[in-house]
This record gives C-alpha cells, sequence and structure tokens, in this order.
C-alpha cells in the first residue's frame, strides 16, 4: 500500500506535494492528541508549580512573549489552546504578575 501511494505521490507537482505533506503532519498530530487525550495525558501535564517557575526564571517582558513561553512548554506534551493559555496567566495574574499595556510585570 505505502510503495502505492509513493508512486502516486512522485508524479505530483512540488505544490501539491507541499500541500499533501501539510495535510498529512496535521492528521498525524491530531491523531496523536486524541490518543494521549484516550490515555489521560491531557495538555494539563505540567502542573500550574511547574509553569510558574519556568515563567520566573525567564521572565518574558511581554504579554505576546509570555503566551508563546508557555505553548512552548507544551511542544513535547501534545498541544495548548490559546484559552488555556489565557486561563494560566489571569491565574498567574493573582499572585505572580501584574499586566499593564501588554507589558508583564513580576511581583516575586
Amino acid at each position: 500500500m505505502y510503495e502505492k501511494i509513493l508512486k502516486e505521490c512522485q508524479e505530483l507537482g512540488y505544490r501539491d506535494k507541499l500541500k499533501l505533506a501539510t495535510t498529512l503532519l496535521q492528521q498525524g498530530r491530531k491523531e496523536e492528541e486524541k490518543s494521549h487525550a484516550e490515555l489521560g495525558n491531557s495538555s494539563a501535564s505540567l502542573s500550574f508549580e511547574d509553569i510558574v517557575t519556568r515563567v520566573m526564571k525567564s521572565k518574558p517582558k511581554k504579554l505576546a512573549s509570555l503566551e508563546r513561553f508557555i505553548n512552548a512548554m507544551f511542544n513535547f506534551n501534545g498541544s495548548i489552546s490559546e484559552k488555556e493559555i489565557a486561563k494560566i496567566i489571569a491565574r498567574m495574574e493573582r499572585k505572580y504578575i501584574t499586566i499593564v499595556k501588554d507589558k508583564v510585570q513580576y511581583r516575586i
């Protein structure tokens, strides 16, 4: 089966090959996330305390940098949604950070 698909793909133009590759990667990631969810490995595999510790060491200065930093922590543990990132930041604002005009200020 693989050889047949490979032979057909070799006849595609380069743009179609790139489009196919992108589609296959997206499907693979979705399947991986689904299997992690079925096994009980959610994106919350890092504790809030672990996230705070890492953020406090790095201290991103801008809100966008903080969001990217938190997102990067989950690269190997599946993915995290923007909504979940917002929840983490909101929880951090209670005790650890203050956000003023997209700038992050650290209380500790």
